[in-house]
């Protein structure tokens, strides 16, 4: 307990009574610390990232140019001639939406990326720095098909399907066509 001072007419008295301005800046304190610690948890992390910069058709890769396999799904095609498979690496922060397949040189037949995000967007992609063509097919939070494109290597054309979506699927150019992969085809995404 602290003694304070109270000044009453002529009279000084000296009372003890721990001082209460000590506890409102304990609690002060401890706010303050909450807020500190909630601010620095709300940086970039997997599965909430939403990317402010378009992100480049292209993922991960090793400096020998080949995709890596750090995170992977799958995604698999419904379609009226039966179900296709793609092995996809994700994409769900904003570097790896970034990166995407840039540097890659080569992707196995049926490999490719899947780009996630927790809200629907409108970003477009484009081939900076991409160094093999590229099909992308642009899906709804349902897994619908909205769009598909053909994008050339090292180009800055933009590609989107027009319309909000959740999940954009890179695979090699032409590999929507051969498994008659078209726009109101159903995807299951397997993470």
């Amino acid at each position: 307990m602290f003694n304070r001072i109270i000044l009453s007419g002529e009279k000084a008295a000296i009372k003890s009574q721990p001082f209460a301005w000590a506890a409102k800046l304990t609690a002060a304190g401890i706010s303050l610390f909450v807020v500190l610690v909630f601010l620095a948890g709300c940086g970039d992390s997997p599965g909430t990232t939403v990317s402010t910069v378009p992100p480049m058709s292209s993922g991960s890769s090793t400096s020998s140019g080949s995709m890596t396999s750090n995170s992977r799904a799958k995604v698999v095609f419904h379609t009226a001639t039966g179900d296709s498979i793609l092995k996809v690496e994700v994409a769900r922060t904003g570097a790896e939406k970034e990166k995407g397949l840039m540097g890659v040189s080569s992707l196995d037949t049926d490999s490719g990326m899947i780009f996630v995000w927790d809200s629907p967007v409108t970003t477009p992609f484009w081939m900076k720095d991409t160094l093999i063509p590229l099909s992308i097919a642009f899906l709804s939070g349902d897994g619908t098909v909205l769009d598909i494109r053909e994008m050339e290597a090292q180009t800055l054309n933009l590609h989107a399907p027009g319309k909000a979506y959740f999940y954009a699927v890179e695979a090699n150019k032409g590999y929507f066509s051969r498994h008659a992969i078209t726009s109101g085809d159903k995807a299951e995404i397997i993470f």
